[in-house]
C-alpha cells in the first residue's frame, strides 16, 4: 500500500511540472488589474471567469466586476460569464495602444462583454390529471423507427471511438484514474506473483514454523464442553 501510495504520488508531482504553466523567464511581467462591465448598460458583471489561454493563471471577478493577475507578453486573455458572449484580449495589441507608459508594471483595463442570446427549444405542458394518465402518455409513446440495438450499435462503432480517442485529450481526472489503474494492476500482480526468499535459511525457518502451526492445530482440544 505505501509502494503504491509513493508511485502515486510522484506521478502526480511529475505530471504538475510536466503541465504547469511555462515560466515567464526573461519575459517582462504586468499586474493587469480592470473591469468587467455589461456593453449594452454599462454596468458590471459579476464573478466573471479571466484566464490566460494554454496556462493555469485564471483570476475570478468579484461582486462588483473586479480582478487582477499577472500577465506578460504573448498572453491572451479570455472572458466568460454566463449569459454574455466570451471576449479576447491580446495583450500585445493592447499594450501597443495603451496610452500609460508600459515600464510601469501595472496595468489597467475595462473589458465590455456583449450579452449573449439563447434561444430554449419549445415546450409542451400537457394536462395530465394525475400519474396513471402520465403511465398511460408515455406507454403510448410513438418509437424511434430505427431498433435501439442498431441506435447502440451505432454510438459503439470502432471508426468513432478512433475518432474520439485521437482528437478528444484526457483531463487531469482522467489521467489520475489511468495511471490509479495501471498501479492497483501491478500491485496485484505483485501480490498474486509467488514470491520464496532465497536465503536458505529463510527457507528453514519458514518451513520449521508451517510444521508447528500443523502439530498445534493436531493437539489442540475442541471439546468445549467435557462431560
Amino acid at each position: 500500500m505505501k509502494i503504491w501510495i509513493f508511485f502515486l504520488g510522484t506521478w502526480l508531482v511529475l505530471n504538475y511540472y510536466i503541465y504547469a504553466q511555462k515560466p515567464l523567464k526573461n519575459k517582462p511581467v504586468f499586474q493587469l488589474s480592470g473591469l468587467v462591465v455589461n456593453k449594452k448598460n454599462n454596468e458590471p458583471i459579476p464573478y466573471t471567469q479571466v484566464f490566460v489561454k494554454n496556462t493555469r493563471r485564471v483570476a475570478l471577478a468579484n461582486e462588483a466586476g473586479f480582478f487582477s493577475l499577472p500577465v506578460t507578453y504573448g498572453d491572451t486573455l479570455i472572458f466568460h460569464s454566463l449569459g454574455f458572449r466570451d471576449a479576447k484580449l491580446y495583450l500585445d495589441d493592447y499594450l501597443k495602444s495603451y496610452e500609460v507608459d508600459t515600464a510601469n508594471p501595472y496595468v489597467y483595463v475595462i473589458e465590455y462583454l456583449q450579452e449573449d442570446t439563447i434561444t430554449l427549444p419549445s415546450v409542451t405542458i400537457r394536462p395530465y390529471q394525475n400519474a396513471e394518465e402520465l403511465k398511460t402518455a408515455i406507454l403510448n409513446m410513438p418509437l424511434p423507427s430505427e431498433r435501439l440495438d442498431q441506435i447502440s450499435q451505432n454510438n459503439l462503432d470502432p471508426t468513432l471511438l478512433q475518432f474520439f480517442m485521437k482528437h478528444l485529450d484526457l483531463d487531469d481526472r482522467e489521467r489520475s484514474r489511468a495511471v490509479t489503474q495501471l498501479y492497483q494492476y501491478q500491485y496485484q500482480r505483485q501480490r498474486l506473483a509467488p514470491m520464496l526468499p532465497m536465503d536458505p535459511l529463510t527457507i528453514a525457518r519458514l518451513i520449521n514454523h508451517l510444521v508447528k502451526q500443523s502439530k498445534s492445530k493436531k493437539n489442540k482440544n475442541y471439546d468445549y464442553w467435557p462431560d
